[in-house]
């Protein structure tokens, strides 16, 4: 008898050993049939490839990314900025309930030259109970997020003879809640008369303060009669803000007390 040909699989139909099989990744990635080789997936161009154990899900999409990097290869750079971040407190303006006839005002100056001599000045104010915070610059420190109560108004006290002054004041107002922006935030300048002060300085404030509609004060910190003169309008936007006026809201107040930059500024003069 002539002995029957035994029937052969093709080469491709061959089970595969268990040391030609590909290992299973650990996570964010699915295998595929006849996996014999695992490729880099860390480039794109390698997921075109039938044999490529593809990855799906936020791994794909952090990997599709241009500029794509490995895990685990964040920079140290990034690595303290997300610290500096996180011990950082935003500064939300509903974040806290109001307190019963008391409003709240966050001073911030860089150098501290008329910070304190008008927080003094503030708290004197006897129709109203007007609590005083001081800050250099913004964010403002996480460690007291809990004991700090809801700030009312922010005031960015700017000093015309210096240009660090109004550097903090722009670096500051770009870590505050835009909802500040509808009446909770104003702009005090001091030194406007002073000869060192150039006007480019002051022209580049009125800027700031118009694009933000916000409230832009003058104050003259040299003479007592110039405190009081700036305390005085300061507590009365702060009464609008902490909501302390009946049928007045500080958006409204916002509208008429706003800076405007003038049409002059970005004109050339023919002086």
């Amino acid at each position: 008898m002539v002995p029957k040909k035994q029937k052969t699989r093709p080469a491709l139909c061959q089970p595969l050993s268990e040391l030609q099989r590909a290992p299973r990744p650990v996570g964010g990635g699915r295998e595929l049939p006849f996996c014999r080789k695992r490729h880099d997936v860390t480039t794109p161009a390698a997921w075109k490839r039938h044999d490529v154990v593809r990855p799906f899900g936020k791994e794909a999409r952090r990997l599709n990314r241009p500029g794509n990097k490995p895990l685990g290869s964040r920079s140290l750079a990034g690595r303290v900025r997300g610290a500096e971040r996180s011990s950082m407190a935003p500064l939300r303006p509903l974040s806290r309930l109001p307190g019963l006839n008391s409003a709240n005002v966050l001073l911030v100056e860089s150098e501290e030259q008329f910070q304190q001599r008008l927080a003094d000045r503030l708290v004197e104010e006897t129709t109203f109970t007007v609590n005083v915070r001081l800050a250099k610059s913004l964010p403002l420190p996480v460690e007291n997020e809990e004991s700090r109560p809801r700030i009312d108004l922010v005031v960015f006290i700017i000093n015309l003879t210096s240009e660090l002054s109004l550097q903090s004041a722009e670096a500051s107002v770009k870590c505050l809640d835009h909802r500040y922006f509808l009446g909770k935030v104003s702009f005090m300048v001091t030194n406007a008369r002073n000869v060192a002060a150039p006007g480019e300085r002051l022209d580049a404030v009125r800027k700031l303060a118009a694009s933000l509609h916000c409230a832009l004060l003058f104050a003259e910190d040299q003479t007592p009669d110039g405190v009081t003169n700036a305390t005085e309008r300061l507590l009365t936007i702060l009464k609008v803000a902490a909501g302390l006026v009946p049928m007045t809201t500080a958006l409204y107040l916002s509208n008429l007390t706003r800076s405007t930059a003038l049409r002059d500024i970005d004109q050339p003069s023919f002086d």
